[in-house]
């Protein structure tokens, strides 16, 4: 598709999570047009939902997977073609959607804390540090 023609579906406009997850997508597309839902849930990405399809994006990238699920189930309830989706997070619903997803590495993220805790605990005085994490592209075809 073109890539002017992506649309991005963010969560609540001044929550540090969508403003950079929306940075982030547009980091490789910065012509798509943005729609807040105003909030991380199905009903605010159900109100927008209807919009955003309107102009018929070549795809569309939901900042969590709840508003992800929210345009999935417009596409359903319309009877209208699912645009190519990816969500974010890989919340226990994008599973069951069968969604394609960002997910969050929670795995090495608690692991990575827990060393650090164990080693403060076992009197460790190293200088604090900085780990950023790779996010896990998941993968999934829908039925």
């Amino acid at each position: 598709g073109r890539r002017d023609s992506f649309a991005i579906l963010g969560g609540p406009a001044n929550d540090p999570r969508s403003v950079q997850r929306i940075a982030g997508f547009r980091a490789h597309t910065d012509a798509a047009r943005l729609y807040s839902a105003g909030s991380w849930f199905v009903e605010g990405g159900r109100d927008q939902a209807a919009a955003l399809l309107a102009e018929k994006p070549s795809g569309v990238f939901a900042c969590n997977d709840r508003l992800a699920e929210a345009v999935i189930t417009f596409c359903r309830q319309q009877r209208q073609p699912l645009p190519p989706l990816v969500g974010f997070d890989n919340a226990p619903i994008a599973e069951r959607l069968r969604l394609t997803t960002i997910g969050i590495p929670w795995g090495t993220m608690v692991t990575e804390a827990a060393n650090l805790a164990a080693a403060r605990v076992a009197g460790g005085t190293t200088a604090a540090r900085f780990v950023s994490l790779a996010h896990e592209p998941v993968h999934r075809l829908t039925a």
